[in-house]
Parts: C-alpha cells; structure tokens; sequence
C-alpha cells in the first residue's frame, strides 16, 4: 500500500501547479491529468493527499505551506460541489452548502492544525462552484 501511495504521489507530482490558485490547480487535477474520481472514499482520500501534497509544494506560499490545510479545503471543495450539483440531493430536498457552512467546515478543520483560510479565498472558491 505504501508503494502505492508512492507511485500515485510521484504521478501527481509530473503535473505542473506551480503558480496556479487552488481551485485553478484543483479543477486541472480532477478534470485533466488522466483519470476519473473513483466512487470509494478511500481512493478519494489517497489522490486528494497526493493532489495537497504537491500543490503545497509547489505553491509554499499557500496554506503556510501546511499540507493538512489544503486537504481539509479540498474536501470542503468535493462537498460543496456534491451538495450544489447532484440532482439526487436536490430532488430529495436537501437545502444545499451555505457560505458560512462552507466556512465553519473549512476552517474548523484548518483550526484543528493550527491553521486559517483567508475569508476571501473561501468566498471566492464558494462563488465559483
């Protein structure tokens, strides 16, 4: 599993986020580097660590640098994006993801690793998706 882990990371690593906003380098990852989300939790996982692993890298300047931070707004990312546009959710009634759910999710998890998100890059990614 370790080898896997490392041969994912060192895939994701071949692609170029250097100078890309996070949702712009977020949106290239999982619409055009040459595979297709996967269902299972677990698979999720692993490619968005890999994904937060190296845009940290090569953008330091983001998130302190702190990896565990652009995960937890990558998956704020997924689920507001799966409350916004699956059509099975708004033909159940489900109220979708507010700005300010989307926020405490975020940032609470950015807390918890001694980390914040800009207001302003939440906002922006919230309006954007």
């Amino acid at each position: 599993e370790n080898e896997h882990a490392q041969l994912l990371t060192l895939y994701v690593s071949q692609l170029n986020f250097s100078g890309q906003s996070f949702e712009t380098a977020f949106r290239h990852f999982l619409t055009d580097s040459g595979f297709r989300l996967p269902k299972e939790g677990q698979k999720i996982d692993r490619l968005l660590i890999a994904f937060s692993k190296i845009f940290t890298k090569h953008n330091p300047q983001y998130f302190e640098g702190k990896q565990d931070t652009a995960l937890f707004v990558a998956y704020g990312i997924l689920l507001l994006n799966t409350e916004l546009h699956d059509q099975r959710l708004t033909q159940t009634g489900v109220t979708p993801m507010t700005k300010q759910q989307f926020f405490k999710i975020v940032q609470s998890g950015a807390t918890s690793q001694g980390s914040r998100v800009s207001g302003k890059l939440l906002s922006a990614i919230y309006d954007s998706v």
